[in-house]
């Protein structure tokens, strides 16, 4: 069975934010995590959730992309890597690889603007009702009955991520 829909989007992106959004605000949807080798020679694993390669079909006929402007992305995705030691292997994310992923994404965008929906990291955050509702129009789903914000950072389980005991905020990537 296909998921609902399939959230795309680098790493620290926030992706764990609009999996979460989209499962606790939006009814009958149907969405699990996906394990695959890495497709961006830059992500410093050999395999990452499904999320993280470049958008496609396969998994689901609607895709929701989520990303982050480069310089919110890149301090958020080297702290990261840091904290997780992973550069210990592989280089560290370039803007060409960042533009790269964006162009596939927005190309895609262009070539089935009725199946990819693409949302700026920011403008869901400063228009998350708004965001909720757009998201749940073009999955032609409906909205619960009230719309929850994350109060927590999220913690790192994609589709079944959790809200943690710290405060969300959102600065500089986080």
């Amino acid at each position: 069975m296909k998921n609902t829909y399939q959230v795309y989007g680098l790493p620290r992106s926030g992706t764990n934010f609009i999996e979460w959004s989209i499962r606790e605000n939006i009814k009958a949807v149907n969405y699990k995590t996906i394990i695959s080798q890495t497709e961006i020679p830059e992500i410093p694993t050999s395999r990452v959730s499904e999320k993280h390669n470049y958008p496609t079909f396969k998994y689901s006929d609607k895709i929701v992309i989520i990303y982050k402007d480069w310089d919110k992305f890149i301090i958020s995705f080297e702290k990261w890597a840091k904290t997780q030691k992973l550069y210990n292997k592989k280089p560290k994310f370039s803007k060409k690889s960042y533009d790269e992923y964006l162009k596939k994404c927005f190309d895609l965008k262009t070539k089935h603007p009725e199946k990819v929906i693409i949302f700026n990291h920011d403008f869901v955050v400063e228009n998350y009702n708004e965001s909720i509702k757009k998201i749940a129009d073009f999955l032609g789903k409906e909205v619960k009955e009230n719309i929850k914000f994350p109060k927590f950072k999220l913690n790192m389980l994609g589709a079944n991520c959790k809200q943690t005991n710290e405060l969300y905020f959102h600065n500089k990537g986080e």
